[in-house]
């Protein structure tokens, strides 16, 4: 079973993710 309490969190933490991804790959690259 998948409890979702909060999707606006859980789209938060993707959005971060996905910002943080994107800062390392301009540092890398």
């Amino acid at each position: 079973m998948i409890r979702i309490r909060s999707p606006t969190k859980e789209n938060q933490i993707a959005r971060v993710s996905a910002i943080g991804k994107e800062k390392l790959r301009s540092l890398f690259y």
